[in-house]
Parts: C-alpha cells; structure tokens; sequence
C-alpha cells in the first residue's frame, strides 16, 4: 500500500487588503489565524466569514471576500496567506415598512423595536445592525403583541432592498397578528392564606 502525501504550505506571513473598517487582527485572533504554521483552509474559510460578521455589525455590506496564496520570494518554502476584501457602503435604513399588520399601525411597531431608521437631517444614522434586527424579530415585535393578547403573533419573513448608488435602504416585516385573546373569567382556587380577592385584585394590575 502506498500512500501519496501532500503537505500544506507553511504560512509565512497573513496581509488583509482592502480592509478599512475592521482591525485584522480582530479577525485573526478570533478564527486562530497565525504565521508559521501550515496552511488551514478551514481557517481561512472561517476568517472570510469573521470579515462578512464583523462589517455587518458595523453597517456595512461586503462586496466581496476571498483568500489565496503567494509565494514569498526570498522563502521558498513559505507563502504568504493573502486576504483580498471589497467593503461597500454603509447600509442605513431610510425607511421600515410591515406587511400583515392590521391592529396597530406600522409606526407603532416601529416604536416596539430597537432597530431605527435614519432620521431628519442625518441626527439619527439607522444603522443597520443584523444582531439587534434579529432581537427585534424574535423578541420585541412578539413581546409587544403578546401584551395585548395577540399570543399566537409571528414574524413570517423580512427582507431588505439595499440602493447600490447611496447605500440606503427599506427594511420590510411581514407579519401574522393571529387572533386577539381576551379573559372572560378569572378564578383563583385552593388559596388559604390570603384572600381570593387579594390575590385577584395581583394578577389583574399585572
């Protein structure tokens, strides 16, 4: 049996270019990234990933991200592990709009969420963050309709049209209210040490 194998290259050096927003060694030292050692390919497939995260977070969407290596020609052995980015614009949401809703106007959801758009003047940058969109979708808009007795609410899908020219764009929610639940009766049972109506008089002021 013979067995034919191929060894990685050493990396002898780790250049991020095109990267402005975001410090490389915030993304190397995440993903483990170090020079002189072999070459991962799942590393660096996993600090293109940390590259997308990390501008996302700050607003900006990626045109393009990729790694390759070059030869470093005073060390034949070793390669320099090269990490080309395209940033684009910075996303700020001009406008949020909601599909489904019908009890509360599109304003007052608007206010039930953390997500803002760009205010008057550019006082208020609406800067899209995916991480607080995505409390928004899964915490704030249920929470705020579970208060008033929509328990059966859901959030049926989001999408965000992005203006290549200005980097503005309109954030839309899709949304199923489901019916409204409202108590009809209210009965506490088995109470001895304080009065039914004490205790009723506690769950309805909540």
């Amino acid at each position: 049996v013979r067995f034919v194998v191929e060894e990685q290259p050493l990396v002898g050096a780790i250049e991020f270019r095109g990267l402005q927003n975001v410090r490389a060694a915030t993304v190397r030292d995440t993903v483990g990234l170090r020079a002189g050692r072999p070459y991962e390919p799942r590393r660096a497939v996993e600090a293109e990933a940390m590259v997308r995260e990390l501008l996302g977070q700050k607003g900006f969407q990626v045109r393009s991200v990729a790694h390759r290596l070059e030869p470093i020609e005073e060390r034949a052995d070793e390669v320099r592990l090269v990490f080309d980015v395209v940033e684009g614009q910075r996303v700020a949401i001009a406008d949020i709009g909601f599909v489904g809703n019908e009890a509360f106007t599109d304003a007052q959801l608007r206010g039930a969420m953390d997500t803002r758009r760009e205010g008057f003047l550019w006082t208020r940058q609406g800067t899209f963050d995916e991480d607080r969109l995505r409390e928004d979708l899964r915490a704030s808009l249920p929470q705020f309709y579970a208060r008033h007795g929509y328990i059966d609410f859901a959030v049926v899908g989001d999408s965000l049209v992005v203006d290549p020219e200005t980097g503005k764009g309109r954030l839309l929610i899709q949304v199923d209210e489901g019916r409204q639940y409202r108590l009809a009766e209210f009965d506490v049972r088995g109470a001895s040490r304080f009065a039914t109506d004490d205790l009723r008089r506690y769950f309805e002021e909540r």
